[in-house]
């Protein structure tokens, strides 16, 4: 099997709308970031003004925000989306919670429970926004959503890879997408395991083929593992060896760590990168923010070339993920 590769991405943030805004906004000193003291939102967001009229009267902010960062995607780089082998796959946490939180509340609300819009019924079925990217954009390969919170974006990403393995898509569009939205922000405060720091959303896109011609970085390995008990720094370790001993590179030659929410110190003398100490806890979108991070550092790092980054993420209490990328040092 051929090594996946990266050969293009974009991301929508609190930077901004596309990867200039984000390689602009993450190579700044201090990033200019849309929010207020506890928030984190895509600067200027709104869908209509984005994406257009058609097909966006009903759409939620989580479709809109994956319609824009696969229109970034296919626009810079058209290439990625045509034949008819082209898949997309989506992380998210449980779609749009907004969304289903309101149907389900005007359920109860309303004289009778099925008197409710039913514009707005497929807003609350989670592969929407994954469905409504693919047709907007004619990508009609494999069409695949992961639900699983934090870590859902590398799932993702090694999703991609058994697909182009198996076969069953020469390109593949694999991202995370979280929304900022008052069901989402109620969420996170009041759940089990909900953040209670600075909220963010956003998301990102990559174009992972087995054509290393335009590389700009190799997916050496993807790991999950699914956490027994609490201990998740002794399950990181082992993703993290795991899939270092997968890739076949020692930890001593890892140049570039994005830790995201593990707290587990992974190597000594890495290059720590960490777009979430200015954009925020974005969900479902971390992990591949992380990665748009590290590939937008690489790519003004002189000597990347050839370096080894990590990523790690954790949805507490369920599961630890981690990917190991050769870094091509491109733009």
């Amino acid at each position: 099997m051929s090594t996946p590769v990266i050969t293009a991405w974009s991301a929508v943030s609190a930077f901004g709308i596309g990867r200039a805004a984000f390689d602009t906004g993450l190579a700044a000193p201090v990033g200019g970031v849309a929010g207020n003291a506890d928030t984190r939102e895509v600067p200027g967001f709104d869908i209509r003004d984005v994406l257009g009229p058609r097909g966006t009267r009903s759409m939620d902010r989580l479709t809109g925000l994956t319609l824009a960062a696969v229109a970034e995607l296919v626009g810079e780089h058209a290439a990625v989306a045509e034949g008819t082998d082209t898949a997309l796959v989506l992380g998210t946490t449980t779609g749009s919670a907004q969304s289903a939180m309101a149907f389900t509340r005007s359920s109860l609300e309303a004289e009778r429970p099925f008197y409710v819009d039913p514009a707005v019924v497929p807003n609350g079925v989670m592969n929407r926004a994954a469905g409504q990217a693919a047709i907007r954009h004619r990508l009609i390969g494999p069409n695949t959503t992961i639900a699983g919170g934090r870590v859902a974006a590398l799932q993702a990403l090694q999703y991609a890879g058994r697909l182009l393995g198996a076969g069953r898509a020469g390109t593949v569009l694999a991202g995370g997408v979280e929304e900022l939205t008052p069901a989402r922000l109620w969420l996170e405060r009041n759940s089990a395991q909900g953040r209670h720091g600075v909220i963010g959303e956003g998301g990102a896109f990559f174009a992972v083929t087995t054509d290393a011609r335009h590389a700009l970085a190799d997916v050496l390995a993807v790991r999950s593992l699914a956490l027994a008990g609490d201990d998740q720094e002794k399950a990181m370790r082992r993703c993290v060896t795991a899939a270092l001993a997968r890739a076949g590179v020692p930890a001593a030659e890892v140049w570039a760590v994005a830790p995201g929410n593990s707290t587990v110190e992974l190597f000594d003398d890495a290059v720590v990168i960490a777009p979430e100490d200015r954009l925020g806890e974005t969900g479902a979108a971390s992990g591949a923010l992380q990665l748009a991070a590290v590939l937008s550092t690489a790519a003004r790092t002189p000597g990347a070339a050839g370096r080894i980054a990590v990523i790690a993420s954790v949805e507490h209490g369920a599961v630890v993920a981690c990917a190991v990328l050769r870094l091509r040092g491109r733009s």
